[in-house]
């Protein structure tokens, strides 16, 4: 199915809020701005509406995504109970939903799927899949516009994070004249474009960098694909939760010679986290997704289910591949 053919069914996903009393909000495990942002935008208006709504994911909220407000909301796990509707924002397949989306699926009357990734397996009884939009953020935006809704300054926060977050502070090939319109239109609502960059882009903790220190000395440069590990000792070592490296990946992509970054961290003994990047003319979506994960053509990631070593063997060949394959 070509993904960008199907116009999305504003109507049906209207009608599946108004029909609903009690829902539930998850996204993607070791959520970004982006699935953060979706999930309190759609939050916050749906409090408006006077619905009965719970926020979860699986891990809880990242302490740099804190200062959004309605945050102290979101949950690492569902509370008990049902729901009339289950929706997933900013993920691309069940399986990203995590424990949060199999309480979901299984509790919920109906499943509402919002998402942008051009991987999105179209799972769910109503979707709002939209793979040209540069976040999902920019989805509900349009929805909300749909819908007629009123944007409070809250809300137009959150929806501007996942919009700077995703495009990597409007750096991706995505952008468009419209992402830019869209941004201002949230500055004008009340949004800080200057505080999302001091909280997310531009800020890192002493912790991080200490991490950094540690797995400097592991980065490698083959055939413009740089990469390194973070093992669980390091996490450990550093005072660190893992997931909150500091944005080490991009980091890395900086680099002159480097065509695809990836980094691969060690969450639990057997469980390894890759995520990649890539500067302009180099898919990375299509090995996360063949790898089990997903993403966009330049931010993706998946998680294997090996030793760091055995990961780092798998998947350097496909990114030397694709780096010496890809536009130059």
């Amino acid at each position: 199915m070509n993904l960008s053919t199907v116009a999305p069914n504003w109507r049906a996903a209207t009608q599946a809020i108004q029909q609903s009393e009690r829902v539930l909000i998850a996204s993607h495990i070791h959520p970004d701005g982006d699935a953060i942002g979706s999930m309190l935008a759609l939050g916050l208006y749906l409090w408006q509406q006077g619905k009965d709504v719970d926020l979860a994911v699986d891990g809880g909220l990242p302490n740099h995504l804190s200062f959004l407000e309605g945050s102290a909301a979101i949950s690492d796990m569902p509370k008990p109970g049902n729901w009339d509707l289950f929706i997933s924002v900013d993920s691309s397949d069940e399986a990203r939903t995590g424990k949060s989306g199999v309480m979901g699926r299984e509790r919920a009357a109906r499943v509402l799927n919002i998402d942008h990734h051009t991987t999105n397996t179209q799972f769910g009884d109503v979707q709002l899949v939209i793979p040209t939009a540069v976040s999902t953020t920019e989805i509900i935006y349009l929805w909300l516009q749909e819908m007629n809704a009123h944007f409070t300054q809250p809300i137009a926060q959150a929806l501007l994070t996942g919009l700077t977050t995703d495009t990597q502070g409007y750096r991706t090939d995505n952008v468009t004249a419209e992402t830019l319109a869209i941004a201002k239109h949230l500055m004008e609502l009340g949004a800080s474009l200057s505080l999302i960059f001091q909280q997310t882009l531009n800020t890192r903790s002493y912790a991080s960098v200490l991490l950094w220190q540690r797995v400097m000395p592991a980065i490698q440069l083959q055939d413009g694909v740089i990469y390194t590990r973070i093992r669980h000792v390091d996490w450990q070592e550093s005072g660190i939760a893992p997931n909150q490296d500091g944005g080490l990946v991009n980091y890395l992509l900086q680099v002159n010679e480097a065509k695809i970054a990836a980094l691969f961290s060690e969450i639990s003994a057997g469980e390894i986290k890759i995520e990649f990047r890539s500067v302009s003319g180099y898919d990375v979506a299509q090995i996360a997704s063949s790898l089990g994960g997903g993403g966009h053509q330049q931010a993706s990631g998946t998680t294997l289910h090996c030793s760091i070593e055995e990961a780092i063997d798998q998947v350097i060949p496909l990114l030397r591949a694709e780096a010496e394959s890809g536009n130059t």
